[in-house]
């Protein structure tokens, strides 16, 4: 019997297998967008029961790694002792309650209850994306449990989903607060959506691009609310938490040195999954951690400037999806990010979905060409392929020279390309709103 189903087991514990699987079907569904109601119940439903069964499997006979250290950071708190002596903790205070709820359980049963929660939380994701473009855009997505199959197949499935499932990621809980808070903008809450934004600050860099929108709008009762909330939730004093900060940051730069885990370098032993523009301009052939830091900063300061720019054209612009379909694909950049990160583009590629739909001609195929690059960069290659070809680039001359500025760093060419698509195809005209 275990013959039988062990090549099955393998494919449903194969990232990269299922998420070229499930890419084709996804883009498949989203380029023809043929489904009927019940084939799209039957397709979530399926989505459902492969995903939980592939959980089951997965934990019978693997752990989070990941987890592992969150666990063992949060026994470290309830036991006084310094929750940054250990390298690997480079979350920033706020992390730390989470951390030290994961510790109140064992190991195992601490682990499975966060992956049963993660799976929960993308598909809850989805549907409060749907919910948020649903008030921007009315009737531009189904909202139904079962409603955009396609987008539900191409992100529960992805790379980036079963990856961050398996490590015990974080980034379902992050995606997942952001889009909680930009329902609450969406809503005029603009309080809420600042503290909604404290809990995802456990990766404070997806965070930032979504305190651009309060920025550009002086809506100051966000920025109040995330400030009260992010000193609050550490339970610390204002002093320990600056010096929480600065362990913090100490543990970041120890942990990117030749060699180690956030080494962007080909050198580095992790860096197949990695994103952002330090590891892009790497792959440019920049050289120098100086050097490609004040590019980084050069850059990052001129998509700050264009988000606030966007933003700002009026006190809120009419197609708000936009700019925060906008706002998700750029975050992908900002500073360290790593494949598992790009769920985020959940909304994004709901947003395109629907503007495909009410478009035809040149904007409709623009929609759909973004649509497909969310798609392809949720599904970047991870493992030892990367790794392989990275290495070979290394010694192969201008073939390994156009692999190394092409291939290895192609999510983040299609993320400045769908970047710049949305702001090209610019808000969506009043009158295919009403249809």
């Amino acid at each position: 019997m275990d013959n039988v189903f062990s090549p099955l087991t393998r494919a449903l514990l194969h990232n990269n297998l299922l998420g070229l699987l499930a890419g084709v079907l996804a883009i498949s569904l989203l380029l023809t967008n043929r489904v009927r109601s019940r084939g799209e119940k039957w397709v979530t439903a399926a989505v459902w029961l492969l995903v939980a069964c592939r959980g089951a499997i997965f934990l019978s006979s693997a752990e989070c790694w990941d987890f592992r250290v969150f666990h063992s950071i949060g026994r470290a708190f309830w036991s006084g002792t310094d929750v940054y002596a250990d390298v690997m903790m480079q979350s920033p205070p706020t992390a730390v309650p989470l951390f030290a709820l994961f510790a109140l359980a064992p190991l195992w049963a601490a682990s499975a209850a966060w992956f049963a929660f993660n799976l929960a939380a993308l598909f809850g994701l989805v549907a409060i994306a749907k919910r948020v473009l649903a008030t921007l855009q009315p009737g531009s997505v189904s909202t139904a449990w079962h409603g955009e199959a396609g987008v539900s197949v191409a992100v529960v499935l992805s790379v980036a989903s079963t990856w961050g499932l398996d490590a015990g990621q974080l980034s379902a809980w992050t995606t997942l607060w952001i889009y909680l808070a930009l329902l609450a903008h969406a809503s005029g809450r603009a309080a809420t959506a600042g503290f909604c934004l404290a809990p995802a600050s456990v990766k404070i860099a997806t965070v930032l691009p979504f305190l651009i929108p309060s920025l550009a709008w002086r809506q100051w009762r966000t920025w109040a609310a995330f400030g009260v909330a992010v000193i609050a939730l550490p339970m610390a004093w204002p002093s320990d938490l600056m010096s929480m900060a600065a362990k913090e940051l100490r543990n970041i730069a120890a942990a990117r040195q030749p060699g180690l885990v956030n080494d962007y370098t080909f050198a580095g032993p992790f860096h197949d999954d990695m994103l952002g523009l330090e590891r892009w301009l790497y792959c440019l052939g920049v050289r120098g951690p100086a050097l490609i830091g004040a590019i980084q900063f050069a850059l990052l300061a001129a998509i700050t400037a264009l988000l606030v720019w966007r933003f700002s054209r009026r006190r809120q612009p009419a197609d708000v999806a936009q700019l925060f379909a906008l706002s998700c694909t750029l975050s992908c950049l900002f500073l360290y990010h790593r494949l598992y990160d790009t769920i985020i583009l959940a909304l994004p590629l709901l947003y395109c979905a629907a503007g495909a739909r009410r478009s035809g001609g040149v904007r409709r195929m623009a929609y759909l060409a973004v649509a497909v690059s969310f798609v392809l960069v949720m599904n970047f290659p991870r493992g030892w392929r990367m790794w392989t070809l990275a290495e070979w680039s290394v010694h192969a001359g201008v073939a390994g020279r156009l692999v190394q500025v092409l291939v290895l760093p192609y999510p983040v060419w299609l993320l400045m390309a769908s970047a710049a698509t949305i702001v090209a195809l610019g808000p969506e005209p009043a009158e295919r709103l009403s249809d």
